[in-house]
């Protein structure tokens, strides 16, 4: 796994089990994104989305966090072998992260935030305008998404929800290629993919045969019927040692 050091803005390739904590960044792509060659080459501070990255770091530095993840620069596109490594692991990536940055470039954080507590924030934000913890948006991010806002609090009871409610979110997505739908996903099920960019929709049917293969859940089978609430038993799931801590940690991502 590739890491920027927030400092320096040096990329360091690191042995995933020693691994040092690091926080990620979520984003939406836009024009001129820095990739890997860029930050190689030097080219990186002619492009805008380097204004991305260096307010990244700033961000993650006032957090403590010596350590970054930014996909866009982060992986070496190139050889399709790293490329394939880092989509399957993907989510097991942003699993592990201390915390999750997500960026926004076309959201108004006056139009999600209390304005007394958006003020609050942005008296200690001096890069980007804060918008909110994951705690805070739960419910908004629920209701566009579609995911039960019990999973959200919790990454324990993703477990334990059915392949049909999983795949239920999945339409919801864009990307801008039509396999990345299907790639996307590939962490949420715990399974591991080829990566065939080409292949269109038949990429999602892959998908579909690989879940098949590695599960019992007969409600693939009907998973194009918008599932009634708890289908899944959801609120049946286990409760693990660690869930109040859990939901703490949780509460604390930051958007």
């Amino acid at each position: 796994m590739r890491l920027m050091h927030t400092e320096t803005l040096a990329l360091h390739e690191l042995y995933e089990a020693s691994l040092p904590p690091y926080a990620i960044l979520s984003h939406t792509w836009q024009d001129e994104e820095v990739g890997f060659q860029d930050m190689v080459s030097g080219k990186a501070v002619t492009k805008v989305g380097y204004a991305k990255i260096t307010s990244a770091c700033v961000e993650a530095r006032r957090g403590n966090h010596e350590w970054i993840w930014i996909g866009t620069c982060c992986i070496d596109k190139s050889p399709s072998a790293e490329l394939s490594k880092a989509i399957n692991s993907m989510y097991k990536w942003y699993e592990n992260s201390q915390l999750c940055y997500a960026y926004l470039c076309d959201l108004s954080a006056n139009e999600t935030c209390p304005q007394e507590q958006m003020l609050e924030e942005l008296e200690r934000s001096r890069c980007w305008n804060f918008v909110g913890t994951e705690g805070m948006l739960r419910e908004s991010i629920s209701k566009v998404t579609r995911i039960d806002r019990m999973c959200l609090s919790d990454k324990f009871r993703i477990k334990f929800t059915c392949v049909a409610q999983k795949l239920y979110w999945a339409p919801m997505r864009e990307t801008t290629r039509i396999e990345d739908l299907a790639y996307s996903l590939i962490g949420i099920f715990d399974v591991n993919m080829t990566l065939l960019y080409g292949e269109g929709k038949k990429a999602f049917q892959r998908l579909q045969g690989e879940i098949i293969r590695t599960s019992e859940d007969l409600t693939i089978l009907a998973w194009d019927v918008p599932p009634r609430k708890n289908i899944c038993n959801v609120d049946s799931a286990p409760e693990s040692e660690n869930d109040q801590s859990m939901a703490h940690q949780n509460d604390e991502k930051e958007l």
